[in-house]
């Protein structure tokens, strides 16, 4: 799973810039990464697209961990409840050495 987030990552860091409409056309461009729910953020932690609708564009996300992405650590967490596994990736977006935004792939099982 991380590897998958951290290649929509390198993907999203060739963008020259991160706007709501250049993250859909990499990210509808994208096949085979198989998640519940890709969602893609701004170094503000502001929605600029999620695959499922579920988010508005410029929401800002308050997730744990979210920040920490943010600042250029991989995030990787997991729950089970009521016989449902949920897991949650949180990859950086770099342009050069510097974060701008963040990949976060959920999937459930």
């Amino acid at each position: 799973m991380m590897n998958r987030t951290q290649h929509v990552s390198i993907q999203m860091g060739s963008i020259d810039q991160l706007t709501p409409n250049s993250v859909a056309d990499v990210a509808l461009g994208l096949t085979r990464i198989n998640v519940t729910q890709l969602i893609i953020t701004d170094k503000t932690g502001a929605v600029l697209y999620c695959s499922d609708g579920a988010l508005s564009i410029g929401e800002q996300l308050n997730k744990p961990y979210l920040q920490q992405a943010l600042n250029g650590y991989d995030i990787f967490n997991w729950d089970y409840h009521s016989g449902l596994m949920r897991s949650e990736a949180m990859v950086p977006i770099y342009k050069g050495t510097q974060p701008v935004g963040c990949v976060i792939f959920y999937t459930s099982l």
